[in-house]
Parts: C-alpha cells; sequence; structure tokens
C-alpha cells in the first residue's frame, strides 16, 4: 500500500493510500476519523479493486485549508479531483461512510458523470429534516463545547452519537488516537457548520447506481432509519450490512465482501454442495457442482457436512459451517448470526465471518447472506 500526497482541487496536500488494481474505488472517510478508518478494509478490497483512500483536507495527515465558503463543496471538488488523476475516463466507484455520505452526495450533484457507483454507507442526509431532536441537541452541545475550548468534554459528547464501541473490532493505535485532535478540529471549525446548511440534491441521486448500506445493529437509531428513508425516496438500492454504524472498521473482511458483492455483481460464483439442515436458503445458494466444490452448511446439517468432509477431503476446496452447535473441525470456516450472540465476544478470530440479523439471516437478508458465504468460502 503506497502513502504519498497529491494536490487538492486548491492545491491543499491531500495524503492519500493507493493499493491493488482494477476498477478504481474511491473511499471517503466521516467525522473525527481520517482514511486510517479504511485501513484494514482496503487491504481486502485490494485483491479486486483500484483502491484510493485518503485524509479530507484538514484531518491527520492532509493539510488544514482555512474555509473560503462551503467546506461540503471543497471536500466534493477535492474528491473530484482525485477521481480525475486516477481514472482514464474520470469516473469511479465511490463508497462513503456517515459524512463522507453527505460530501459524496455533494460530488454527485457537482460531478454525476464521475460516479459509476455510490455506495452511501448510513450517511449523514438532511439535518432540517431529522426526527431525532436528541441526536440534533448533542450535536449542537458537542458544538458548543467544541467552541468553549473544552475539547475533551467535546469530544465525549460527540461520541453519543456514534453509539457503542463493538468489541469484536480492534483498538485504535497510538497515532490514529492522535490524529483525532486535527480531525475534531476540521469537524468543528468547518464540517459541522456546512452540515447545518446542507440539503442533497435528490434528483442527481435518482439518476444514478446508489446503494444505501445499513448496519444491522443500529436498526431503530436514527443513523439508519434516516439513511433507510433517503434510500426510499431516490429509488436506492438497500444493503444490509453486520455490526454498528462504524462496521468499515470493525468488521473490515465483512465489509469488504459486501462490497465486492454490490460492486462487482458479476463475479464469478464457484459450485457448492449445501446442506441447508433447516435453514430456508435463498435460490442463489441451492446450486450443485460437480469437481472441486465449496461447501455450506446451516444449524443442523452442519454434521452431515462434516461427515461429507471427512469422506472426500480430495474434493472439498473450503467449507464454511453457519450456526453449528459444536466446535467445528480445523480450517474450516464459521458463520455466527450477531443477533444469536449477546454479549457479543471480543475480538474476531480468522475463522469467523459474522452475519447481520439471527437464525433467519438468510431469509431476512438473502444478498447479503449469499454475499458473505461466498466471499468466506474464496478465502476473502
Amino acid at each position: 500500500m503506497k502513502e504519498y500526497t497529491l494536490p487538492g482541487s486548491d492545491g491543499n496536500a491531500l495524503f492519500l493510500r493507493e493499493s491493488g488494481s482494477g476498477p478504481l474505488l474511491l473511499l471517503i472517510h466521516g467525522s473525527v476519523t481520517d482514511c486510517d478508518f479504511f485501513h484494514d478494509t482496503q487491504e481486502y478490497l485490494s485483491r479486486s479493486f483500484h483502491v484510493v483512500s485518503y485524509d479530507r483536507r484538514g484531518h491527520a495527515r492532509s493539510a488544514y485549508v482555512p474555509s473560503s465558503g462551503d467546506a461540503l463543496t471543497a471536500h466534493a471538488e477535492d474528491a473530484y479531483t482525485l477521481i480525475r488523476h486516477f481514472s482514464p475516463d474520470g469516473r469511479a466507484l465511490v463508497v462513503a461512510h456517515s459524512y463522507g455520505g453527505a460530501v459524496a452526495m455533494r460530488l454527485a450533484a457537482l460531478h454525476p458523470e464521475s460516479i459509476r457507483h455510490l455506495v452511501l454507507n448510513e450517511p449523514i442526509t438532511d439535518l432540517s429534516l431529522s426526527k431525532d431532536k436528541k441526536k440534533l441537541q448533542i450535536m449542537e452541545e458537542s458544538a458548543t463545547l467544541a467552541a468553549q475550548g473544552n475539547m475533551s468534554e467535546a469530544l465525549r459528547t460527540f461520541m453519543l452519537l456514534v453509539g457503542e464501541k463493538d468489541p469484536r473490532g480492534r483498538k485504535a493505535t497510538e497515532q490514529e488516537m492522535a490524529n483525532i485532535a486535527p480531525d475534531a478540529r476540521m469537524y468543528y471549525d468547518q464540517d459541522y457548520p456546512a452540515l447545518l446548511s446542507f440539503h442533497p440534491d435528490y434528483e442527481a441521486l435518482e439518476k444514478l447506481p446508489v446503494t444505501v448500506a445499513l448496519s444491522d445493529l443500529n436498526r431503530g437509531k436514527s443513523h439508519y432509519t434516516e439513511a433507510e428513508e433517503l434510500g426510499k425516496r431516490i429509488g436506492a438500492s438497500i444493503a444490509h450490512f453486520p455490526g454498528h454504524h462504524n462496521c468499515g472498521f470493525d468488521l473490515p473482511r465483512e465489509y469488504a465482501m459486501l462490497l465486492r458483492a454490490l460492486l462487482l455483481p458479476s463475479a464469478e460464483r464457484p459450485p457448492l454442495i449445501v446442506f441447508p439442515g433447516n435453514i430456508r436458503l435463498p435460490d442463489s445458494l441451492k446450486n450443485f457442482g460437480e469437481g472441486k466444490v465449496r461447501v455450506l452448511a446451516c444449524g443442523s446439517g452442519c454434521e452431515e457436512a462434516v461427515a461429507f468432509l471427512a469422506e472426500h477431503p480430495e474434493q472439498v476446496e473450503s467449507t464454511l459451517l453457519f450456526e453449528p452447535d459444536f466446535a467445528p473441525p480445523v480450517g474450516v470456516t464459521v458463520g455466527l448470526a450477531e443477533r444469536l450472540h449477546d454479549p457479543l465476544p471480543n475480538g474476531h478470530p480468522d475463522n469467523v465471518v459474522w452475519f447481520p440479523g439471527d437464525e433467519r439471516a438468510a431469509e431476512e437478508f438473502p444478498e447479503t447472506f449469499a454475499a458473505l458465504v461466498y466471499g468466506a468460502l474464496a478465502g476473502d
């Protein structure tokens, strides 16, 4: 992964990370963070895409530029500058998280031709339409504390907006923690004020291929409900991810699997041997194959799958057991439905893939379920 700086739209230095090959994929981070948010996800995505993530202006290692107008427009022009630099045809796949979603929506309004497909992961939307008065109050209180110079209390208040920390996610590094200071400065000085007058260009979004990604453990919270309302208003497809609001940081492998399925839907899917047990699977997971196969087993079908694996080890390339009630054999991947595991465990073992929902995950989220199954069996 290469790290260097490039000039933004007005010559400001933007720190970025570039990796992989394939279709250009631009990652735009949210508030009080920087491109480190996507570091682990980028490593996975680099297997399929030419990935560029960057610190938005004023964040961490990118230059702070005094405001000369609307910060959202400046951020959008920076994103457009990067797309033109890296893409021969001036177009890119764009994934944007939280406040980054507002940046991407401004990009869609100003330069819609630059976007091949836009994934908005629980984006900040029009605050004037928000029904969550408590959220708006917390945002205002946090900004007031920052203006009074009480940054530690301002950030503590801000974190109430993010919600609980997912115990499965890794701890932030010392450098990532140190970056919070410049990230917060930019948010309170320029980004938050710009957000107060932000209104998405719904007509521009309706004309683009847009997916709104929702984090299942955020269900019922304003991040989720307001993003879902946006998706319905613009006719976007809806994707369901596991985890909380910061899934891209907490569950990078699952996040990358789902993005790959959304953005490369024509990717080849290998033959499966399926032991469904008592689980009703989506049609895309009911194909049988010959020769070297991958095995999916669910619930009560897991024991039958292990027996098949023992009898035909040379025929099986990889195996996924979804919610087995026994300890799996070595080398077998386990799928867990996160709503069945409360409290969630600390850490994220390499052989575990987390699914949104409960035992009905395959029925409730068939596309997500299939994407995670194929991703896990491919070793993504």
